[in-house]
């Protein structure tokens, strides 16, 4: 019998220590409807609209347009951009210069998350700080020759890149906004 406690113990401690408690069955089971009100940051509705899609897809909960059981509190907090692949620059001859231009960068978008009950207005999860990331590559110059690097107000390949990454960004952080969570619970 004492020899059952002893090898028992540890379990008892790790499950204790790391702060495990028996939860209260799944978001869904307690809550039906979830709504997304305006996400402070998002000026053209690209996240808002991302996070309903996935919210659809995941099945979990109904998205409801306002009154929902649950409802978001979401806000943008920072862009980060970071380069992360480069390349020797040219001459217009060819000839390798031995200064380096970035050719790839990760854009990261990172948030602040938290969910309230609608009715009691008691926050059910959060703040949280949930991010996402997002690699593109891109031409620093735009032609061959400098012209467009000193161009001011000209579009240049990486500002058309970084605008096209917005929709794949925010699709990830939407998945990664509800899987966070629903598996919360």
């Amino acid at each position: 019998m004492n020899i059952v406690i002893l090898a028992f113990l540890p379990f008892l401690l790790l499950i204790s220590s790391c702060g495990y408690h028996y939860g209260e069955g799944s978001l869904s089971s307690n809550y039906s409807t979830i709504s997304v009100p305006y996400i402070k940051g998002d000026t053209y509705g690209e996240l808002t609209a991302a996070l309903i899609k996935e919210i659809t897809r995941s099945g979990s909960l109904r998205y409801k347009r306002s009154g929902g059981d649950l409802v978001f509190e979401i806000a943008i907090l920072d862009f980060k951009e970071e380069d992360i692949g480069f390349r020797y620059d040219r001459q217009k001859d060819g000839r390798r210069e031995k200064n380096t231009i970035p050719t790839e960068t990760r854009i990261t978008a990172i948030t602040e998350v938290s969910l309230f009950e609608c009715c009691s207005g008691e926050r059910v999860f959060g703040p949280r700080k949930i991010q996402a990331s997002v690699d593109f590559d891109h031409n620093y110059y735009f032609g061959s020759d400098h012209l467009s690097r000193v161009s001011l107000g000209q579009v240049t390949d990486i500002d058309a890149a970084r605008d096209s990454v917005r929709t794949p960004l925010f699709n990830h952080l939407a998945e990664k906004i509800v899987d966070t969570v629903i598996n919360s619970w």
